[in-house]
C-alpha cells in the first residue's frame, strides 16, 4: 500500500533525482529559487514555468535539494518533474489538485496526467456558490457533508502527528481505538461557565 502525505496549498521537495529527457529542461534555481527547504520559492518556480510555456514547453524540473513553495500555477505543454527517489508533497487548492507519494521509495515514474478530456471544469466561485444555494435549490459542490469528512480527515491526521504513530479511527463512535492519547486530543475540557445571580 503506498502512503500519502498532504499539505495544502504547498509544494515542498526533496531529493530528487535526475530523470532523463528530450524537452527543454528548466530549474527554478536558475531564477532564483534557493533549494534549503526554509526559503519561499514560489516565485522562483512560477517564473520556470511561465517562461517554458512561453517558449512552446518543456519541462520544470526540481532536483537537488528542498524546495518550500505557496500554491504554484501550471500551464498547458509544461510538465513539473520530480524524479524517482524524491519525496514529495502537493498542491491542493480551488484551482489546482495534483497528489504524489511520499517516502523514502517514492516512485513518480508511473504517473500520467489526466488527458484533458476527464477532468473537470472549473467550479468557480465557492463563496458565491454558496450564497447562491442559500438562496435557492442549488446544491454546492462542496456541501456540509464533502466538507465536513475533508476536514475530520485532516484534523485525524494532526492528531496521528501529534501523537507519532498510526491511529484507528472508529467513524461511528468518533473514538480513535488504539490510542488514548489521540483519543484524548478528539475533545476538550470546557470550564464551568458563568452563572449570573440578581
Amino acid at each position: 500500500m503506498k502512503k500519502y502525505g498532504f499539505i495544502l496549498g504547498v509544494i515542498f521537495i526533496a531529493g530528487c533525482a535526475m530523470m532523463p529527457s528530450a524537452k527543454r529542461v528548466y530549474a527554478p534555481v536558475d531564477y532564483g529559487a534557493v533549494a534549503d527547504g526554509q526559503t519561499l520559492c514560489t516565485a522562483a518556480i512560477q517564473k520556470a514555468i511561465d517562461e517554458c510555456a512561453a517558449n512552446g514547453g518543456g519541462v520544470v524540473r526540481l532536483s537537488g535539494g528542498k524546495f518550500l513553495s505557496g500554491t504554484i500555477f501550471m500551464k498547458s505543454n509544461v510538465t513539473l518533474e520530480i524524479a524517482k527517489g524524491s519525496k514529495g508533497y502537493v498542491i491542493c487548492d480551488f484551482d489546482s489538485r495534483i497528489l504524489l507519494p511520499f517516502g523514502n521509495d517514492a516512485d513518480l515514474t508511473y504517473y500520467k496526467g489526466r488527458d484533458k478530456s476527464d477532468v473537470i471544469p472549473p467550479l468557480g466561485h465557492f463563496q458565491r456558490e454558496w450564497v447562491d444555494a442559500c438562496k435557492g435549490d442549488l446544491k454546492t459542490h462542496c456541501d456540509f457533508d464533502y466538507g465536513g469528512t475533508a476536514i475530520e480527515q485532516m484534523l485525524l491526521g494532526l492528531v496521528a502527528y501529534r501523537v507519532g504513530k498510526k491511529i484507528e479511527y472508529d467513524g461511528k463512535s468518533g473514538r480513535v481505538t488504539n490510542s488514548a492519547e489521540a483519543n484524548a486530543l478528539l475533545r476538550r475540557r470546557y470550564r464551568p461557565g458563568w452563572t449570573l445571580n440578581g
